[in-house]
């Protein structure tokens, strides 16, 4: 979508502070491409990730498809704004418990 301009995702990691783990202050969507880390970036247990993204819902802003400017519903699984993490776990342990905490979390959003 036009109105999403800048994305960043940050990882607080716990005794470090936060990590900018993705940066783009001149995103346009119809890049349609994943965005990869240069180098991986392993996490410890009780990182949390953040992520922002700036929408310019503006007749300024010249990717911006609702000319004249329309109200958005930013409300969840609208679509509007979307992010994907791919994460991978470092060893079959690690993977057991990634796969754990996934199915808790996708139960706890029923």
């Amino acid at each position: 979508m036009g109105v999403c301009t800048d994305i960043r995702a940050v990882a607080d990691i716990p005794g470090e502070g936060e990590v900018v783990l993705l940066e783009s202050t001149a995103w346009d969507p119809h890049w349609r491409q994943p965005l990869v880390l240069e180098e991986p970036a392993p996490l410890p247990a009780g990182t949390v990730l953040r992520t922002s993204w700036r929408i310019a819902n503006t007749e300024e802003n010249p990717r911006n498809p609702f000319v004249p400017v329309q109200r958005l519903s930013m409300a969840r699984r609208t679509g509007a704004v979307a992010l994907l993490l791919h994460v991978a776990a470092e060893d079959a342990a690690a993977d057991t418990r990634l796969h754990a905490w996934h199915k808790t979390l996708m139960r706890a959003r029923r």
